[in-house]
């Protein structure tokens, strides 16, 4: 079988508006030192893609985590996690009704 070998180097051109979408999106993922632009190419290391996926579901966390129901889950779990360490000494039972009204919304 035949290895394909990558490119040091992907460029990516100014097109149609779905493309510069795209381009967009790929400056706000990566961070600034991991691009190079001008004003019709953006040229990006494969090396700098190899840990994309999580890069990309790292801003979206960053960015929207607030507004997604699984980070109000998890943030209720850090406020548990510390009741039951403290062995339930500064439990609050206000504090729990407004941490489930939060989740439930």
């Amino acid at each position: 079988m035949t290895e394909i070998k990558m490119p040091k180097q992907i460029q990516f051109k100014l097109n149609s508006w779905l493309e510069n979408a795209g381009i967009v999106g790929l400056t706000r993922i990566l961070p600034k030192d991991k691009y190079e632009g001008d004003w019709n190419t953006l040229s990006v290391s494969t090396d700098e893609l190899d840990n994309f996926a999580n890069d990309y579901f790292s801003f979206f966390v960053k960015k929207y985590g607030k507004y997604i129901r699984y980070q109000q889950i998890v943030s209720m779990k850090d406020q548990l996690q510390n009741w039951q360490d403290d062995e339930f000494d500064n439990f609050d039972e206000d504090n729990l009704e407004i941490l489930l009204k939060e989740t439930v919304k």
